[in-house]
């Protein structure tokens, strides 16, 4: 785009990866000299350091990514998620889906980002609205969101303190199954490559900043703005999320109206990880 990066920003980097994991070279993922070569052959030689910092659970769920060229697939990823999006704020609100969809702030944020926070969005809000009903498919959709673990700390503390059991074996099962399946698909190798690049990424974006504070909305990066040493702010972030925890399990366990313990479980979920970035706030649509 003239300043360093792509069309879709963030997207290159889910597009990189599928196309990479589903052409034998999944090694150069999480290898950021290799990962930075690869992209860089795609969008030009001025393109600014890009990384994936997911788990290779997120190599299976992008598949169908590797089968388009780039400007292709991020259209699909966007309309996609925006689609799933919306169809689980049906679910959740009927009457004021259409424009939910299209007024929630964050949602024209992830899209300039060409980021997942809709898919979270459709997920997670979709698994609540859906689980009185259907709770073992609203089980499985909360599997799903094993790719990004830190934001759906507060689900098994509801489902365990509104003894939602089917739901929460469903969550386990589909979450297990993508773990299996990327490494047999992957190998170990591939999570023990993420696991180094999740904490060097932890050290230099979440404690140090490194340029993306200012997107940064969780407890934690507040504290750290404000001037807390890394240690102290992790002491706040954790009676945060201890707070929200507590707050979940009474609303759950006293089965609270749906609409109030959903929304309870949003919030606890922004609240309890120390990582969370303004297109994560999709989900506060619901």
């Amino acid at each position: 785009d003239g300043v360093g990066r792509p069309f879709g920003d963030d997207y290159i980097n889910y597009w990189s990866a599928a196309v990479l994991a589903w052409s034998g070279r999944a090694a150069e993922i999480y290898d950021l000299g290799a990962f930075h070569a690869f992209q860089t052959g795609v969008v030009g030689p001025t393109l600014q350091g890009y990384h994936y910092s997911y788990p290779p659970v997120l190599l299976v769920l992008s598949a169908p990514l590797a089968l388009l060229p780039y400007v292709p697939g991020l259209a699909a990823w966007l309309g996609a998620s925006w689609f799933a999006f919306y169809r689980a704020l049906r679910e959740a609100a009927p009457r004021h889906a259409l424009l939910l969809s299209l007024a929630t702030p964050a949602v024209f944020i992830n899209a300039v980002g060409g980021q997942n926070g809709a898919w979270t969005a459709a997920l997670m809000g979709g698994g609540l609205a859906l689980l009185d009903r259907r709770p073992i498919l609203a089980g499985g959709l909360f599997g799903l969101l094993v790719y990004k673990p830190h934001l759906a700390l507060m689900l098994p503390v509801a489902l365990l303190a509104g003894r939602r059991w089917r739901a929460f074996c469903a969550a386990g099962s589909v979450a297990s199954a993508l773990v299996l399946l990327s490494s047999a698909l992957f190998g170990l190798d591939a999570w023990r490559d993420y696991l180094d690049t999740a904490d060097y990424m932890r050290r230099v974006i979440l404690e140090d900043g490194a340029g993306v504070w200012h997107r940064m909305v969780s407890v934690f990066a507040a504290a750290r703005r404000l001037g807390l040493q890394i240690s102290a702010a992790y002491v706040v972030q954790a009676f945060a999320a201890l707070a929200a925890a507590l707050i979940v399990a009474a609303a759950w366990a006293r089965d609270a109206a749906p609409p109030l313990r959903n929304a309870v479980v949003v919030l606890g979920a922004l609240l309890a990880t120390p990582y969370l970035q303004d297109y994560d706030l999709v989900v506060t649509a619901f």
